[in-house]
């Protein structure tokens, strides 16, 4: 049996990888919204989760392909995210990039 899996390569929290594509969140911590901001090198599809710290999906702002460049997505955390430390997860291509986000109404 054949079966095919797309390799990812994982960029962990703080790694200076995360360089590689300028990736910025502001603020951080989050009030009512962030902007996150990041430079494609390619184009690629691009997927932004973010997660709780059960694992939890409560958001995705993006997920779709983009034009290589520079890209500003605004994510506006609704009522039902409560204050807490959260995980933004980015696929962009065959990477994942995370970042660490605090919600503090």
């Amino acid at each position: 049996m054949n079966s095919h899996k797309e390799m990812l390569q994982y960029v962990g929290i703080g790694e200076n990888s995360t360089t590689d594509i300028n990736l910025s969140v502001y603020p951080n911590p989050v009030k009512q919204s962030t902007t996150i901001s990041f430079t494609l090198n390619e184009d690629a599809q691009t997927t932004v989760d973010i997660f709780n710290l059960q694992g939890q999906k409560v958001a995705t702002p993006a997920n779709e392909f983009l034009a290589a460049g520079q890209h500003q997505l605004t994510w506006a955390s609704n009522a039902n995210i409560s204050n807490g430390i959260y995980l933004m997860k980015m696929h962009i291509g065959g990477k994942l990039f995370s970042q660490k986000l605090a919600i503090q109404r």
